[in-house]
């Protein structure tokens, strides 16, 4: 375990994000241990939550699900009660409800946000956004933490867990995609209902999980998912490492009436097969284990490129007009 003297600047966002200083490189593995040095040195982290020394923040942008009143979530402010004794607190929140939203930024289409700030309580920075969770982490990186970045970013916690397919619409997993992308580290919380006895436990262990070696230890363009069960805290059976499952989600759409210029209307249906291989994310959470699972930005596939490259594809010529 990393002790609070060693943490870095945290952010926390709505969907919630905190980040921590560089760590190694690490382009094929996740993890990279290949030094632990680094865990006793005093290095210059911007953890908002963590070191005795200096001044950290986090900036938590609260994702907003189906039972989330936005920036007023109670579950965003289990991360930052938690965090808050230890280091300085930022925390930028969409206003409303934007669950279900992945990575959409609407002020790349409206060009503006209207903000408001919020009086949290002592020790914490917060900001309520007119817009959605990624326009929330873009804004805190860009512009209001931008001479003093963090070092981690915190998302949730999400009511909803966001297992195996659920992630690519997941606003709580966009904040910290788009943290990730643009090289801060972060971690996604999900799965936990208003529940206070759960809700405590949660924002304790949230604690240690980003003062551990795995967070600090991160690569370049990572970050990490964790879904809660929705039990009791002494239902639960313990925390384990997983892989995404592959599609539990099936959609479709009926129809569902006209709207009030006469065009049709399609409600979205789904259901989920939520049986799934041992190992899993899926089948962890089924068994009440906290499932913690790595994930990396980007989609470039190097190894496809070059086996095309260096096979016989052949790519048609561009004939067209000055050829």
């Amino acid at each position: 375990m990393v002790g609070l003297a060693d943490v870095g600047r945290v952010a926390c966002d709505g969907s919630g994000l905190v980040g921590f200083g560089s760590a190694p490189d690490s382009h094929r593995h996740f993890v990279d241990r290949s030094s632990n040095t680094h865990a006793h040195s005093k290095r210059n982290h911007h953890v908002q939550l963590t070191s005795t020394d200096t001044n950290p923040s986090i900036t938590l942008p609260a994702q907003h699900d189906s039972n989330a009143t936005g920036i007023d979530n109670p579950r965003l402010k289990v991360l930052v009660d938690a965090f808050a004794p230890h280091c300085e607190v930022w925390v930028v929140a969409p206003l409303e409800n934007r669950s279900g939203c992945s990575n959409y930024c609407s002020a790349f289409s409206k060009k503006v946000l209207s903000v408001e700030l919020r009086d949290f309580g002592p020790n914490v920075k917060a900001w309520a956004v007119d817009g959605y969770p990624t326009d929330c982490v873009i804004l805190a990186l860009t512009t209001l933490m931008k001479d003093n970045p963090p070092d981690l970013v915190l998302s949730g916690v999400n009511s909803s867990p966001n297992l195996a397919d659920g992630w690519l619409a997941s606003g709580t997993i966009g904040v910290v995609r788009t943290a990730a992308h643009r090289g801060v580290k972060a971690v996604a919380f999900s799965g936990l209902r208003e529940n206070p006895p759960m809700m405590d436990a949660v924002g304790e262990w949230a604690l240690r999980f980003c003062m551990s070696d795995m967070v600090r230890d991160m690569g370049e363009f990572a970050y990490l998912t964790v879904s809660f069960p929705r039990v009791e805290p002494d239902e639960i059976a313990g925390v384990r490492l997983a892989r995404r499952a592959d599609t539990t989600y099936i959609n479709w759409f009926e129809p569902d009436g006209v709207d009030d210029q006469g065009r049709e209307q399609w409600r979205l249906r789904y259901t989920r097969d939520l049986d799934r291989p041992d190992g899993t994310d899926q089948a962890l959470y089924n068994a009440n284990f906290i499932a913690v699972t790595p994930m990396r930005v980007g989609e470039f596939d190097e190894e496809i490129y070059e086996a095309l490259k260096s096979g016989p594809v052949v790519l048609p010529d561009w004939s067209g007009p000055g050829r």
